[in-house]
């Protein structure tokens, strides 16, 4: 979605959530299931979309996947449109991972 919109990796993201809401919205009025694929650091972010797809009668499953930090540095490195290592870092400062309770079904996959 960023690279359709020319959204830069380390932007605010504003339009690019604003484009999410909108797709996501089309589906649970459709009541159609989808993935919802996005980083959130935050519970309250998490929380905010979670609390959205509740209002649309949605079941919701938070998969969180985590890596090593080599890892995680070769798979930025090899995508298309890499995020820039000091966004990385910004965002990580922020992080906090999901709690069993954010959703009735928390799923972590540490690869």
């Amino acid at each position: 979605m960023r690279r359709e919109l020319g959204a830069a990796p380390d932007d605010g993201g504003g339009a690019v959530i604003r484009r999410a809401r909108e797709q996501a919205l089309a589906l649970l009025r459709a009541k159609r299931p989808f993935v919802f694929n996005a980083t959130n650091l935050s519970p309250a972010n998490r929380g905010r979309w979670i609390d959205l797809f509740h209002r649309y009668g949605a079941s919701v499953r938070v998969e969180y996947l985590e890596t090593g930090w080599e890892e995680r540095r070769r798979r930025n490195l090899s995508r298309r449109d890499s995020v820039p290592e000091d966004a990385v870092a910004h965002m990580l400062r922020s992080f906090s991972p999901p709690l069993l309770t954010e959703a009735e079904d928390v799923r972590w996959i540490c690869v």
